[in-house]
């Protein structure tokens, strides 16, 4: 299984979304690989939105 991430830069270990309706906070597990880093946020960005975490 971590072989897989080894090409990785980042993991999403969660996302935290306010939820719209009400107000609360959701927190939704994470596990993903992504190609961001600490200077450049966008590819984790849209690996977070094309999971449907947002």
């Amino acid at each position: 299984m971590f072989l897989y991430y080894t090409s990785s830069q980042a993991i999403i270990m969660c996302v935290a979304a306010k939820n719209g309706y009400d107000g609360n906070w959701n927190v939704f597990e994470g596990g993903k690989a992504s190609a961001s880093n600490a200077k450049n946020y966008a590819p984790i960005e849209t690996t977070i939105v094309l999971n449907g975490n947002c």
